[in-house]
């Protein structure tokens, strides 16, 4: 199992005060995403923590609503960049696709998953060259 992390920069005290008077929250949420039928990922709310599980998936509005100012993303990155039609037809996320429903969700961090050898190794370079 391997994964890449990467933080996106601070937010403003502002946005972390307003997150801070919203403690004691406690909810689980599952919604659906574009892979299959029954497919769900899953927004877990504890105090002022949010972290969102995307499951396998397109890039999804639903989850990006859902996971909104997220502190942690794990979202599927199955295949690489360059492998845009593979992942559309396969109803999986590339790796940059992964990052831009983290940069639209605005979570704090994002840990891709689901990638293999079998579809090349994943570029950490140019993921951290996208994210700056």
């Amino acid at each position: 199992f391997f994964f890449l992390m990467i933080r996106r920069p601070p937010r403003s005290t502002q946005s972390r005060s307003s997150a801070a008077s919203d403690v004691y929250k406690r909810q689980i949420q599952t919604v659906y995403v574009d892979h299959c039928q029954q497919a769900y990922g899953i927004v877990l709310q504890i105090d002022q923590w949010k972290i969102v599980y995307s499951g396998d998936t397109r890039p999804c509005r639903k989850l990006i609503d859902a996971g909104k100012n997220a502190y942690l993303l794990l979202h599927e990155a199955t295949y690489q960049h360059y492998q845009q039609q593979l992942a559309e037809k396969s109803l999986h996320s590339t790796d940059i696709e992964a990052i831009q429903v983290a940069q639209e969700m605005e979570a704090e961090y994002l840990v891709l998953t689901h990638f293999s050898v079998r579809n090349g190794f994943l570029n950490v370079q140019s993921c951290l060259l996208y994210t700056s």
